[in-house]
């Protein structure tokens, strides 16, 4: 009996133990923080603009992640990111900050690396704007006032979506992805022209 007993008692300890463990492992991490840089290769679109060149600019900024789960996660950004495009002969460069809010689904694997998938909405406040031809350039508002330039537009609301690989690397994570920005505001007043552009970013959380 009391054989019996030491048995039962110690495998309800092993049976704890390992309840403990399978649920301290599928606890939901803490938020975290990070950066992340790349390129961006932009262009505009739309029914008044055509044949448009992409301009090639860099992103940059920081990025927080809220995890909901192992695998799910919403993730704020502040982005600093060069647009843009040549059209006509004319040169459009616009920068913005731009605020994604992304929901982002980690593949789970075993192995150190393993793939992502971003999707959500942005907001985008413009920081400047310059358009330059045959050698000249001005600032957007410059153009505006002498009326000699489209008015531009401040604020822009984009859909953004894209996918990657993290890597873990002890207690830090590394990415790299792809994502695709399509404006849904025009870029200047009075006209339909949207900014469009692709980018490929590094990311590394502290």
């Amino acid at each position: 009996m009391h054989k019996r007993f030491v048995m039962v008692s110690a495998a309800a300890l092993a049976l704890a133990a390992a309840s403990h463990t399978a649920t301290a492992q599928l606890a939901t991490p803490k938020p975290t923080i990070g950066m992340l840089g790349g390129l961006n290769l932009s262009t505009l679109s739309g029914n008044d603009i055509s044949n448009a060149s992409n301009r090639t600019g860099f992103q940059a900024g920081l990025f927080l992640t809220l995890h909901m789960s192992q695998a799910w996660s919403i993730e704020p950004e502040a982005l600093y990111t060069q647009e843009g495009a040549s059209a006509g002969g004319e040169t459009a460069k616009m920068n913005y900050i731009q605020v994604p809010v992304l929901l982002r689904w980690d593949v789970m694997a075993k192995n150190p690396v393993h793939p992502f998938f971003i999707a959500g909405p942005a907001a985008a406040i413009q920081v400047g704007c310059n358009l330059s031809a045959s050698g000249q350039s001005a600032s957007c508002d410059d153009l505006s006032q002498a009326g000699d330039g489209p008015q531009k537009k401040s604020f822009d609301m984009l859909g953004v979506a894209g996918a990657g690989l993290g890597f873990n690397v002890g207690a830090t994570q590394m990415s790299v992805g792809a994502r695709y920005s399509y404006g849904f505001s025009d870029a200047f007043k009075d006209s339909d022209i949207k900014n469009r552009y692709f980018s490929v970013l590094l990311g590394l959380t502290f």
